[in-house]
């Protein structure tokens, strides 16, 4: 709503949300959404400036927890252009990327708990790629 607004209409908007009864614990709250986003971002462009590369570009970066996150990225190798997932671990990153937003997962997951290359070995039992090409096939 208020990105569609120009300044003074954003200025009307507070004075008047000042002016109800529950004006001031209404401003609290935007002001913490907004505080929260830019928190939010902050990590995000923390994490991001670990994988941005001039071969690589971020198209978005999506937190699990505190101490995991999956980036997607943009690589461009010998004038071809793919999409590769990067998870981040502890605020580290491996150099280590998957095709599928699940195998990153499973990838940032082992090396969370255990620092082992489990992952394939996971994905390849849940055989989670089988399961996607029914599910796209049924439809």
């Amino acid at each position: 709503m208020l990105k569609d607004l120009d300044i003074e209409e954003i200025q009307v908007f507070f004075r008047d949300l000042l002016s109800k009864d529950t004006g001031k614990f209404q401003l609290a709250q935007i002001y913490g959404m907004a505080k929260a986003w830019q928190e939010q971002r902050e990590r995000e462009e923390l994490i991001e400036k670990q994988i941005e590369r001039r071969t690589r570009r971020i198209i978005k970066t999506i937190i699990i927890s505190d101490d995991l996150a999956i980036v997607e990225a943009e690589v461009t190798i010998n004038n071809s252009k793919e999409i590769s997932y990067y998870p981040v671990v502890n605020g580290k990153f491996h150099s280590e990327s998957r095709m599928t937003f699940d195998e990153a997962l499973l990838l940032g997951f082992c090396r969370k708990y255990n620092n082992e290359r489990f992952d394939l070995a996971i994905y390849n039992m849940l055989r989670m790629d089988l399961k996607q090409r029914e599910n796209f096939n049924k439809n």
